[in-house]
């Protein structure tokens, strides 16, 4: 583990944190890869903790809830997603701690349950811009 990395064990708190801002959240761990998903369907992972310094990938198409990540004075870059179904809704949110979701926590409620809207919207086939 290089210095920028975070334990296995960080990241599963941070993704428990996360998890229980939305009932029916599941913890997926894989190796490295840490994510939260929601059944059924394809498309499952909708937050992806990093295995990085203190970073999640979420799902977002609210502006205003953009501007709301960076007015809590965390960093916001658009993600370059692996699943063309995301493309231009995934989002790195850099600051994603324990306490940064304590001390955010109605803002972590809102992006949790915007990545589990889209998600669902995706699987339906339902997604307007």
């Amino acid at each position: 583990m290089n210095a920028s990395e975070i334990s296995k064990q960080r990241r599963i708190e941070v993704a428990k944190r996360l998890a229980a801002l939305h009932p029916g959240l599941e913890i997926n761990q894989v190796g490295d890869y840490t994510s939260l998903r929601i059944e059924p369907g394809k498309l499952k992972a909708c937050i992806v903790v990093s295995r990085t310094a203190d970073k999640a990938s979420f799902l977002i198409r609210n502006s205003e809830l953009l501007d709301a990540i960076k007015a809590a004075r965390l960093k916001v870059i658009p993600k370059t997603s692996r699943a063309k179904a995301f493309a231009g809704f995934e989002y790195r949110v850099l600051g994603v701690s324990i306490q940064a979701v304590d001390r955010n926590q109605e803002l972590f409620k809102k992006l949790v349950d915007e990545s589990v809207k889209l998600v669902m919207e995706l699987q339906k086939g339902n997604m307007h811009g």
